[in-house]
């Protein structure tokens, strides 16, 4: 059955291949799963959402076919980025030499799919190339830095996570501001002593994170009917 499968995964009609990458996904057909990354994206978001999910449901079986398929350059964009997600979402160690070549990708979405992944895994291996583009001249990039960094609940994270709060786009500094907050007691202090920051926004942000915590700290969980 499995050979039938992988053919209609080159069906006319999407749907079609939609089902049998389902099928074999189901059955844990790994050699599928090249075939799957090549045939089935489509330069939309819910396609995209739509294959993450039939390559995770292989769970770890995913890993080893998925860093063979970046590792042979197949140059598809689309494919690419899924395969670094699914790599994220398995939190795959191996993977971490391949993605941080990622970081360095012409395509801002690569980049940004590899800082994901890359703070998914969160591999020490990984932590100085994630600070490197901290100071990214793309303000996508740096917001994208800035929530990967929380993953790591490191206090060396504090210096680039207090400069993401002084950042001129609003994002970068929302993540820095919730990264800190994730971190602890070491990052609540850095927010608490930047609410009287004379940098504004910093402040302003830096208030608005910790009012949230502390609503959410006093939010009663609902009792079942």
């Amino acid at each position: 059955i499995a050979p039938k499968l992988i053919q209609l995964l080159q069906d006319d009609i999407l749907t079609v291949r939609l089902s049998a990458a389902q099928s074999l996904a189901h059955l844990k057909i790994i050699d599928a799963i090249p075939i799957i990354l090549v045939q089935l994206p489509l330069p939309y978001e819910w396609m995209e959402k739509k294959v993450i999910g039939i390559l995770n449901d292989y769970g770890d079986l995913a890993i080893r076919p998925t860093l063979e398929f970046l590792n042979s350059q197949p140059n598809v964009i689309a494919a690419e980025k899924i395969a670094i997600t699914i790599l994220g979402d398995q939190k795959a160690e191996l993977a971490v030499p391949i993605l941080i070549t990622y970081l360095e990708h012409a395509d801002i979405d690569m980049r940004i799919a590899c800082i994901k992944s890359l703070g998914k895994i969160s591999s020490p291996k990984a932590y100085q190339d994630l600070l490197m583009a901290s100071d990214d001249k793309s303000w996508e990039i740096r917001s994208s830095v800035m929530h990967a960094l929380g993953s790591y609940k490191m206090d060396q994270s504090i210096p680039a996570l207090k400069h993401g709060l002084t950042d001129a786009v609003w994002w970068v500094r929302y993540n820095a501001a919730k990264s800190l907050q994730e971190m602890g007691e070491a990052g609540i202090i850095t927010l608490n002593n930047f609410k009287n920051s004379p940098d504004y926004f910093a402040a302003e942000m830096s208030l608005m994170v910790l009012e949230m915590e502390s609503v959410l700290q006093h939010v009663e969980p609902r009792k079942n009917d």
